[in-house]
């Protein structure tokens, strides 16, 4: 109740009345709902994610973005959309100063909504000068305000056209300004900018559309439809194929690799001297040190590996909780929607009924969309896992002393090459199992505990007695290719003999 009464005072009006929201045929949030949670959502992500963002700017290699019809249009109407909030908010004051009493929320929404624009202006200016052509940042800002816009825009119109309903004219045109301004910047934030002006990685002549391409245009992945069109009319050649992106290019991933790979061995070094007078045999993807107890340390690859690729790992991560989280809310919006078909007409209102087909439809498609770039970013790790790990590779056999080329023949380190680091790239993709199944099992059995109670427990047990069938089958496979491994490096090796033979 105290909560109630704070909110009201600030508000001047109700915070929330399911009989005008929920319980009714023609649905609407009041005042309060409207001029503070719909209007801090999306400045919330806006400064939430500042730091993401300013993070992002500061490992671009491009720079200087030309002045286009997008960028100057966006300033321009950003500066229009800060003079509506000026106007509003000293409105509010001029109607203090006059003595009349004035909500705190008159005051607060507008200079929110001030600031939040003037930090969206320093990104697009540092956008700009960093040469970053797309934010898929700014455009979930602009699409968080346009959703959250619709309410309050749609009030306005039914307060003017209810003739018993108090309007304040200024706070109406004010808004009926902001919010197509505001759907103009979503509509701008869809396409892509120029060119820079100074690219640090040559794009070369067939230059990839996804490195311009807009934030909408990549979670879609409308950028391909160009090449599935040319794949369309004839068959493709290897010269219809784009250029490497900076990203996935082996001089950059390599580079990453190679500045990781030299602290892992400088923390290996500092540990070693630490413990005993060691001499330090250096070697470029594996490092023996041996010291004068006759004691060997071996440095594993797999820091590497974490310091590498792990941010883009996990944020892959992300995007498949996120999808196994929405696979089980779209049964959920079912269940209520068959409830609904199933109850009286009089009892409940037909937009209700919309309203759960609508979300079925979104959740469906956020689903898709999650699944779709999940794949895409753990397929692009697993490639530059297996760069790197090539690069690795053939830089250790090429600096391979005499002495540790009896323990490696060519076969197996060809195989190492070819065979071991592809395994490397098949793995990405189905590694976040090790999470995601446990989760989406345990998420399962609590649904279907309401539905089926304690007849849940016999799919469990099914479950629990083939995890050691399931593992005696693994280990089978893990010691069948293993012999595989030996016989191709064999095979190599014999292949390489018989052309030495005939040279």
């Amino acid at each position: 109740m105290a909560g109630s009464e704070v909110l009201y005072d600030f508000c001047g009006s109700t915070f929330w009345n399911s009989n005008i929201t929920w319980n009714t045929d023609n649905p609407d949030f009041t005042q309060c709902f409207e001029r503070t949670v719909l209007v801090w959502i999306p400045c919330g992500f806006l400064w939430l994610f500042a730091p993401l963002e300013t993070h992002y700017l500061i490992r671009s290699v491009d720079r200087l973005i030309p002045w286009t019809w997008i960028n100057i249009t966006k300033l321009v109407l950003s500066v229009l959309l800060i003079l509506t909030q000026c106007v509003d908010f000293f409105y509010a004051v001029h109607l203090s100063t006059v003595g009349e009493d004035v909500p705190g929320v008159l005051y607060v929404t507008p200079f929110v909504l001030i600031i939040s624009l003037v930090l969206q202006v320093v990104f697009v200016l540092m956008e700009k000068k960093r040469g970053i052509q797309s934010c898929g940042y700014l455009f979930l800002f602009w699409l968080l305000s346009v959703i959250c816009g619709l309410p309050e825009y749609r009030t306005f119109f039914l307060s003017v056209l209810n003739e018993n309903v108090e309007t304040n004219m200024l706070t109406f045109s004010t808004y009926m300004v902001y919010f197509p301004l505001i759907v103009i910047m979503l509509i701008l934030s869809c396409f892509g900018d120029a060119t820079p002006q100074y690219v640090d990685y040559p794009r070369g002549k067939n230059v990839c559309p996804e490195v311009s391409a807009s934030f909408l245009s990549r979670i879609t992945f409308s950028w391909v439809d160009p090449l599935i069109w040319k794949g369309y009319r004839y068959p493709l050649e290897s010269s219809d194929l784009w250029d490497l992106s900076c990203e996935n290019a082996s001089a950059t991933v390599v580079s990453s690799w190679d500045k990781h790979w030299n602290k892992s061995k400088a923390n290996a070094y500092k540990k070693a001297e630490s413990h005993t007078s060691a001499t330090y045999t250096n070697n470029y993807a594996h490092v023996e040190i041996s010291g004068n107890s006759g004691n060997k340390e071996y440095l594993s690859i797999l820091p590497t590996l974490v310091r590498t690729f792990g941010p883009s790992f996990l944020f892959g991560a992300l995007l498949k909780f996120v999808h196994d989280i929405l696979q089980f809310i779209s049964p959920q919006i079912l269940s209520a929607l068959i409830n609904f078909s199933e109850s009286e007409v009089e009892d409940v209102p037909v937009w209700h009924g919309y309203l759960y087909a609508v979300l079925m439809f979104v959740c469906a498609q956020l689903q898709s969309l999650c699944l779709g770039q999940y794949f895409m970013r753990m397929f692009l790790v697993g490639l530059r896992m297996r760069t790197a790990l090539i690069s690795a590779v053939y830089c250790k056999a090429l600096r391979i002393s005499t002495s540790a080329k009896k323990d490696s023949t060519t076969g197996e380190i060809v195989n190492l090459m070819s065979v071991d680091a592809q395994r490397f790239m098949d793995i990405t993709t189905y590694l976040n199992m090790l999470w995601s199944a446990p989760l989406q099992i345990a998420i399962a059995l609590y649904f279907l505990w309401d539905l089926l109670g304690p007849s849940v427990l016999a799919g469990l047990a099914v479950m629990i007695v083939l995890i050691p069938i399931n593992g005696v089958i693994a280990n089978k496979t893990k010691n069948l290719q293993f012999k595989q491994m030996k016989n191709k490096d064999h095979r190599v090796k014999l292949m390489n003999e018989i052309l030495n033979g005939i040279k």
